[in-house]
């Protein structure tokens, strides 16, 4: 099954006994996503999230070149390095040393570069050639192709060169002083990688396609079709497995790379799938039954580069954009083995002293070598806590620590974003894990360093996790809004929807938050207008809701005081509050009155009163079939009382005359006169 990795922070805020003010929280770095936030310092971070110290890593002294494009290993062990935008050669002492320039050209860019015996085999772009350098440096031109770049270069056993080519595709062998033969030519745009396998094939990835060929003499053949748009860095193990990176990114484009245009994006131009992967790359292995499984992916890194290592019979990676190295096993186990201070990690080789690596955006050559540096750091991510905190114990786990392996922790602390004069200074180291706390309160953040040093150069010692409390200082909650409405029949708000909402009863609501994420309660009060003492309507609310019925209440003008506190997740000594008391309001469950009724002249007089709320409507009925408004004398429906005058002169004979009359808080009641 394939591995995957993706960055994140690992922070476990888990609730603990109650200790103090509030509860007792936690920090947690435990896995490979929390270890890779932080910073490797000569250390590294497996898969299961053990951190450890890294291989001895060496930046070498490289010549002062834009890009440094390709690596390879000459006979004698010295170090060849093919740069742009100059396209030049360089050798250097396998031991480092000043590097010495072998090779310039006219053209702009060395992709292609491969030591055979004496000679280096040198591949120029755009719109470049082959050459090949003998012992003393001197430069032959060997093959011109049709094509603007000459992408990569391999060879096999016998001597004899391969070289990749786009804009059009193609594969070309070049065979001492014979005539260069093409191999293959690929309906894709680019062939960018290539490979000589152990049994004379060669195997070759395009780019647009994201398709993996073996050529066997003249026969082409598909052995794997990506879901990706590119096919880079193929390799073999002991066993003739052929391993292989697939990516949705291309190259990174060179900028000012030709005259006539720059480098292409090998990955623009494929969309042969209407769900591309979720992942940014993948590592596949094509075994020699001929089956291809996944057995690493990553849905943040682009694959640059990988290599096989046979000590330790494991895989090396470079990606980008973030400039790392994992070594992968071939079961999909991994761990992240080194961090450069770069973009990417734009090709690994692997040698009789180790690996070779280098990097682009900023350009560096590095040496990796096969055994553990013996010590090294890691420093973990500023953990931003919200508020200010105390800090108690640090507990770390060990693994191996018996063979040698000493680890020290330390912790520094401040109130900004990013570390400055302003933190502490970090602690004395901390050697006991079972044994370290740090007693220190006022800071939002705080940062560990973790110390790793090991006498025995063939083993490190482990750490599997670390973990510190502390405590918030509680802050009290804030009211963001309350509202209080009445409940309608033609309600639009789904909330007022609900089947226990009823007509009439009011609505009160409310938003609070709490800085400490703490849980909230609340009490509701109410007064009445003019009054001075609350009357209590209910505790230990939970919700951010509750509903009054008005018909409990005496009619009149109140006010609601609503208290929220944070009682539930901080003793009663400590627990905090925050009060808002609302606008006034009006409670009025009492329908109007008809205080007078008569008939004057053929005209019905009456009077309309409510203690409460303005009279909102009053309509008439005759034998109780079509309702029809009434206006007020003065026209508005505006005051607690208003008075009507109806003339009777259209209805004919004795009738039954129905009068409502409603008020603003839909009390409403229905009057009957004879007629």
């Amino acid at each position: 099954m394939a591995k995957r990795i993706a960055i994140s922070v690992l922070v476990s805020l888990l609730c603990l006994a109650s200790v103090h003010a509030g509860q007792t929280k936690k920090i947690v770095i435990g896995d490979f996503d929390a270890f890779q936030a932080g910073t490797l310092v000569g250390t590294a971070v497996d898969s299961r999230g053990r951190l450890f110290i890294g291989p001895r890593i060496q930046r070498l002294d490289g010549p002062d070149q834009e890009y440094y494009l390709a690596v390879a290993t000459a006979m004698n062990g010295d170090i060849l390095l093919g740069t742009g935008h100059g396209a030049r050669v360089f050798r250097m002492p396998a031991g480092g040393g000043k590097a010495e320039q072998i090779f310039q050209s006219e053209h702009l860019d060395v992709y292609g570069l491969v030591a055979v015996g004496n000679d280096i085999y040198v591949g120029t772009s755009p719109n470049g050639s082959v050459y090949r350098l003998k012992g003393k440096g001197e430069a032959e031109k060997l093959f011109t192709p049709r094509e603007r770049f000459i992408w990569a270069m391999t060879a096999d056993s016998r001597g004899q060169v391969y070289c990749a080519v786009g804009n059009h595709g193609a594969v070309y062998r070049i065979a001492g002083k014979d005539e260069p033969v093409k191999l293959f030519d690929a309906d894709d745009t680019h062939i960018t990688s290539l490979y000589a396998a152990k049994d004379g094939d060669v195997y070759a990835g395009s780019a647009e396609r994201g398709l993996l060929f073996r050529i066997s003499g003249r026969k082409v053949r598909v052995m794997f079709d990506s879901p990706f748009e590119e096919v880079r860095g193929i390799c073999e193990d002991t066993s003739g497995n052929i391993y292989f990176a697939a990516t949705r990114l291309a190259r990174p484009k060179i900028a000012n790379a030709a005259a006539d245009g720059e480098t292409p994006d090998p990955a623009a131009a494929k969309a042969k799938s209407n769900n591309p992967p979720e992942e940014k790359s993948a590592l596949y292995r094509l075994n020699r039954n001929g089956d291809v499984e996944k057995i690493w992916e990553s849905n943040n890194e682009s694959i640059y580069d990988l290599c096989y290592h046979e000590k330790g019979s494991v895989l090396y990676l470079g990606t980008g954009d973030t400039g790392r190295m994992y070594r992968v096993s071939p079961d999909g186990d991994y761990a992240l083995v080194m961090e450069a201070p770069a973009a990417q990690l734009y090709a690994v080789t692997a040698n009789k002293n180790g690996l070779l690596a280098i990097t682009n955006n900023t350009a560096g050559i590095w040496r990796i070598e096969d055994a553990t540096a013996g010590k090294g750091e890691y420093l973990s991510q500023v953990f931003d806590l919200a508020v200010p905190s105390r800090f108690g114990r640090i507990y770390w786990r060990m693994e191996n620590d018996e063979r040698g392996g000493v680890a020290a922790v330390f912790a520094r602390m401040g109130n900004s974003r990013i570390p400055d004069n302003t933190w502490t200074d970090w602690t004395p180291p901390f050697s006991d894990p079972d044994n370290a706390r740090l007693d220190a309160s006022g800071y939002r953040n705080i940062q560990f360093k973790i110390s790793l040093n090991s006498a025995n150069l063939a083993r490190s010692p482990r750490l599997s996790s670390l973990t510190a409390y502390y405590l918030q200082n509680n802050l009290k909650p804030r009211i963001r809004e309350l509202t209080i409405t009445r409940a309608k029949k033609d309600a639009k708000n789904e909330k007022d929807k609900k089947a226990d909402v009823i007509p009439g009863h009011l609505l009160v609501r409310w938003k609070a938050d709490d800085p400490n994420g703490d849980k909230l309660k609340a009490t509701l009060e109410l007064r009445r207008a003019g009054g001075s003492e609350w009357i209590p309507l209910q505790e230990h609310v939970t919700e951010t809701e509750f509903r009054i019925d008005p018909r409990m209440i005496s009619d009149g003008d109140y006010q609601l005081r609503l208290r929220v506190d944070d009682g539930l997740s901080n003793p009663v000594d400590t627990a905090l509050s925050a009060t808002h008391v609302s606008e006034m309001f009006a409670i009025d469950s009492t329908a109007p009155v008809l205080e007078s009724v008569k008939v004057e002249s053929g005209v019905l007089v009456m009077r309309v009163k409510d203690d409460t709320s303005p009279v909102a409507e009053v309509a008439y009925s005759v034998d109780g079939k079509l309702w029809f408004p009434l206006a007020p004398e003065d026209g508005l429906n505006d005051s607690l009382t208003e008075s009507y005058r109806f003339p009777l002169s259209g209805v004919r004979g004795k009738r039954l005359l129905y009068i409502r009359f409603r008020d603003e808080a839909g009390n409403f009641k229905i009057h009957q006169q004879n007629i």
